[in-house]
């Protein structure tokens, strides 16, 4: 530790002369000396998790391939294998860079469970499964999800506004479906968007000034002064 014998005060810092007199420093600059010490890089949980993720999906489709080419050469079943890994990767990669913040995060989940979940369904043959039942109980549990956090975090309307609204929006594509008779089980997209309507109505007669304060700072809009 560094000392000034004219102020009789020990510097925190590595200067030759002491920053209030000027005066020469005595002592010996060690490593407590330093302003600001050199801090070692943290190695985080999360990416070590990430890490072992990755080599596992990796190490899943590498071994699948090598038993496919072994066992069944005619067939191609591993692709679907890595079809699935690739999914569970997404899911599981979006979920942990959003898990901050739990209200984008459900919204990312459904995003790609609508997604995800029409490509399957026509990649093996197109049994409607996934519109008739997988998007329409999706978005319910989605919607469930995003009120329960809005409660139990005691949100304001600024931070969950949007992310309702866009639960809400994302009863159209069931809707439209409906309108068009792709869709031929009625009772879950009817239920569906029965709620979406009930909760945009909602939203809009009991707040309706932070939806169209939410609405304008998203879009830019001008509806009323």
């Amino acid at each position: 530790m560094l000392y000034c014998e004219k102020c009789k005060v020990e510097i925190r810092t590595n200067h030759k002369y002491c920053p209030l007199c000027q005066s020469p420093l005595i002592g010996e600059i060690g490593e407590e000396s330093e302003l600001f010490p050199k801090l070692k890089e943290k190695t985080h949980a999360s990416k070590l998790i990430m890490r072992i993720f990755h080599f596992l999906c990796v190490a899943v489709i590498i071994i699948s391939l090598m038993l496919n080419w072994w066992i069944t050469p005619t067939k191609r079943w591993s692709v679907w294998i890595g079809a699935g890994v690739l999914c569970v990767w997404i899911f599981f990669t979006v979920g942990v860079y959003k898990r901050k913040n739990l209200m984008k995060n459900t919204i990312w989940q459904l995003v790609l469970i609508t997604v995800g979940t029409i490509i399957w369904d026509a990649a093996i043959g197109w049994n409607g499964w996934s519109i008739n039942y997988i998007i329409p109980i999706a978005g319910l549990v989605t919607m469930a999800i995003l009120v329960i956090i809005t409660i139990v975090y005691h949100l304001a309307s600024p931070e969950y506004m949007i992310y309702l609204l866009m639960s809400c929006l994302h009863g159209i594509i069931p809707f439209i479906l409906l309108l068009t008779g792709c869709i031929t089980v009625k009772f879950p997209a009817l239920l569906y968007i029965c709620c979406c309507a009930l909760l945009l109505s909602a939203l809009i007669i009991f707040q309706g000034r932070a939806v169209y304060s939410e609405l304008q700072k998203k879009f830019h809009l001008e509806l009323y002064k």
